[in-house]
C-alpha cells in the first residue's frame, strides 16, 4: 500500500533523538514541557511533544491560497491554520477542538 490512506499506527517509526533535549526526554530525565520551558530550552523535534503529551491531537482548520503580485509575476503561497488540544472528554476524537 502506498503512503496515502495509511493509518498512523501502521507508519509509526522508532524515534532516534537528534538533540540533547531529545535524548534527555527519551531517557526519561525530562518528563514535562514545564521543565523544558523553565530552563529556557527550545523544542526542536516534534517527537519530544509526542512523547510528553501522547494524547494531544491536532486538526487542520483551514487551508487557503495567498497570492501576491510582484514585478516578476505572481507569488503564490499557502496559508494554514491548525488547532491543537486534548482529546474530547467523551473520547470522541471527531469533535471540534
Amino acid at each position: 500500500m502506498s503512503g496515502f490512506g495509511r493509518r498512523q499506527e501502521e507508519r509509526e517509526e522508532v524515534w532516534v533523538p537528534k538533540t540533547k533535549l531529545g535524548k534527555m526526554v527519551a531517557e526519561g530525565k525530562v518528563t514535562s514541557l514545564g521543565e523544558i520551558f523553565r530552563t529556557g530550552q527550545r523544542v526542536r523535534e516534534a517527537e519530544i511533544v509526542k512523547k510528553l503529551l501522547p494524547d494531544l491531537r491536532n486538526e487542520v482548520v483551514g487551508v487557503g491560497v495567498v497570492q501576491k503580485q510582484t514585478d516578476a509575476g505572481e507569488l503564490t503561497r499557502f496559508g494554514a491554520v491548525q488547532g491543537e488540544g486534548p482529546p474530547d472528554e467523551r473520547g470522541d476524537r471527531q469533535g471540534n477542538l
